[in-house]
């Protein structure tokens, strides 16, 4: 487990240093918000956020802004010691006639906790001005990968609570690796990754709740995780009616399901408690839960007149783009993974849930059976399905209105990447055995070399221009020192081949156990 969570880290950090600064989905957005709120802890109202000018003017030229025709070649960029910070470029105040920044439509609690961290940062290092503003963005992008650090640890975790053996557990672990798009994500500056690492952690104890916990210190650990989600994006409220169904289930585990009724309640309204005042503001003084600069950004006149929304086409297009973005489309949909291998990926995952689901089963017919039951793996698999029906149904409202096809995003699916992985496990070790965890690793480690290789290829130097020239420009650009970049490789290297041969050669078979308790609460 361990191996795999440094190994984990390792790819996040390295997916960090070969995404191009800004070019991951939505970052440009994102760093505004945090640095305007770094500058004014004041979050600003859905509509009250425009682009610093100086933030804009740098940013645009400054990386090129798109990378499907790349200009970052060795030679074009800035020497390292002369990158300014933000108020040597002109401040991150907001320009009266900027251009929008829709991401204040969004919760506040990820953007106040990374403009919290800048502003920690700003005070420890030398000097009255902020740090180069590379360098700062570097600096939010490795406190992202640290959030995202214990996902394998709550993989294993999950599977734990199931009653499985311990290599199970560690395959889970293991799992989580071969997501690229994850690493990708998770190594930017985006708050997917506070929603995705809070998915994951209420992942655990759900897991012990449908296998009869329904303790009230259990209750309140959910009710704040559940909290922080929804103060961090509105979709989090899919994992509500995942916890109620959790309840529901824990009560028919431990054989009534009346006794569920009560930690049900006391779930919900300590989430609205917790979670809700953001939205009962919003309510309150825009008449609306959720305001939004869609209608603006996004308007009906798009449409062609004459426009009529074709389902058929848009089932297709929703089935491939959700599907590829959940895999590896990088950037701003500028580097992906070949099709085959996004193909072959997702027939494995299938069948590796399918044969999960076929078999586990309830030992006896006893509903508190050792080991992993058909009632789990339903459960795990639910709020992969709510996200999915959230994201095609706002999807195709959208598209009816506009002809455009935005938000189709398989990463908002990575929220509920534990309980994903740890039914993928189950399925994994039934086909391959005590190899599994082993298995696992060479598929993330093979999965990560075809991405960070197209990766390069499709954001780093000139067209045409090869391996060499390529990680010169990365170097040359990058925040980081060519020796620290040169030392990290190897270092991510020497993971791969020590969670190898770790996980190779675990080979017991007891149940896996939390460190104070049993692996069945």
């Amino acid at each position: 487990m361990w191996a795999c969570t440094a190994l984990f880290v390792g790819l996040l950090a390295t997916s960090s240093v070969v995404t191009p600064l800004l070019q991951a989905p939505d970052e440009f957005a994102h760093v505004d918000l945090v640095l305007g709120v770094a500058r004014d802890a004041n979050y600003p109202t859905y509509d009250g956020r425009r682009y610093s000018r100086a933030y804009y003017r740098w940013a645009g030229p400054y990386f090129g802004y798109s990378a499907r025709d790349p200009r970052l070649t060795a030679r074009a960029a800035p020497p390292k010691r002369a990158r300014l910070g933000i108020d040597a470029m002109g401040g991150a105040q907001p320009d009266p006639k900027g251009k929008f920044n829709q991401q204040p439509q969004h919760p506040p609690l990820y953007y106040e906790a990374m403009a919290l961290a800048l502003r920690v940062e700003r005070f420890l290092m030398p000097g009255s001005d902020p740090p180069a503003l590379t360098t700062e963005i570097a600096f939010l992008r490795l406190l992202n990968v640290l959030l995202l650090a214990p996902l394998p640890i709550l993989a294993w975790a999950c599977l734990v609570r199931l009653g499985v053996r311990r290599n199970v557990a560690i395959t889970g672990a293991a799992l989580v690796l071969a997501l690229p798009q994850l690493t990708h994500v998770g190594s930017t500056v985006n708050n997917d990754n506070l929603v995705i690492i809070l998915g994951g952690a209420a992942a655990v104890p759900l897991t012990g709740v449908a296998r009869g916990d329904l303790r009230t210190s259990t209750v309140l650990r959910l009710a704040i995780l559940l909290a922080a989600a929804v103060l961090t994006k509105g979709f989090a409220v899919m994992l509500v009616p995942w916890a109620v169904a959790a309840y529901v289930a824990g009560g028919w585990t431990v054989g009534s399901i009346r006794r569920s009724l009560r930690p049900i309640a006391t779930l919900l309204g300590a989430t609205a408690i917790f979670g809700g005042w953001w939205y009962g503001y919003n309510l309150a003084r825009e008449g609306s839960l959720l305001p939004s600069l869609e209608a603006r950004l996004l308007p009906a006149s798009m449409a062609p007149r004459g426009f009529s929304p074709d389902p058929w086409w848009f089932t297709r297009r929703f089935a491939a783009f959700f599907v590829e973005r959940f895999w590896g489309w990088f950037g701003l949909y500028s580097a992906r993974l070949p099709v085959w291998v996004i193909a072959l990926a997702s027939v494995v995952l299938a069948g590796l849930v399918a044969v999960a689901a076929f078999v586990v089963h309830t030992p006896g017919g006893s509903r508190r059976g050792p080991g992993p039951r058909r009632v789990d793996v339903a459960l795990a698999l639910l709020p992969l399905v709510l996200l999915t029906l959230f994201v095609a149904r706002h999807a195709w409202t959208l598209y009816a209105r506009t002809s455009t096809t935005p938000f189709i995003q398989g990463r908002y699916l990575f929220t509920a990447v534990v309980p994903l992985v740890a039914v993928a496990a189950i399925g994994l070790d039934h086909l391959v055995g005590r190899r599994a965890a082993a298995v696992a690793v060479l598929m993330g480690v093979a999965m990560h070399l075809v991405a960070f290789t197209t990766m390069v290829h499709r954001f780093w130097g000139a067209p045409g221009e090869g391996w060499g020239k390529e990680l010169s420009a990365l170097s040359a650009w990058s925040p980081y020192p060519t020796p620290a970049l040169s030392i990290g490789a190897v270092v991510v290297a020497g993971l791969v081949v020590a969670s190898l041969a770790l996980v190779w050669d675990d080979r017991p078979t007891e149940l896996a156990r939390m460190p104070r308790e049993a692996a069945d609460p």
